[in-house]
């Protein structure tokens, strides 16, 4: 794992887009996330550390809407202060058939406050599309706890 700190440490996710970070053995995430793509109807994602490098998941509106889903990250590796995973995620929706992603994301933990995530998804929903990201992540309260 990060050797700067662990999953309950780094973000998971960062705006729309995963980090490179993944949740810890056991440990669940219900996050809930609102864009403008949405249309002010809030996602509510869960997710689960299945080990200290795989995370498991499911968007429980969309289920809920009867879109099936399963995503999930694998951490790969960490050089320095830079972590690299591998997101992906699974959809079979009623009307329009099945849809597939990958994902190649590096996290840079600049500073402690700062993080810079870079990544790219490729997909085919029904089509092939390519989606490259970059993000900066400020953490500027310090955890308390």
């Amino acid at each position: 794992m990060p050797i700067l700190g662990n999953a309950a440490d780094l973000p998971t996710f960062a705006l729309s887009r995963s980090t490179a970070y993944t949740l810890n053995r056991g440990e669940l995430q219900v996050k809930s996330v609102l864009s403008f793509l949405s249309f002010g109807v809030p996602g509510v994602s869960v997710e689960y550390g299945v080990t200290d490098y795989l995370q498991l998941g499911t968007s429980a509106t969309r289920d809920i809407e009867g879109d099936l889903n399963l995503k999930g990250k694998v951490w790969l590796l960490q050089v320095g202060t830079v972590d690299v995973a591998f997101p992906f995620a699974m959809w079979v929706f009623p009307n329009a058939g099945f849809s597939s992603h990958i994902a190649t994301i590096m996290s840079w933990q600049a500073m402690s406050s700062v993080s810079v995530h870079v990544g790219t998804w490729i997909g085919v929903y029904p089509y092939f599309y390519y989606s490259p990201y970059l993000i900066m992540d400020l953490h500027p309260v310090p955890d308390l706890a």
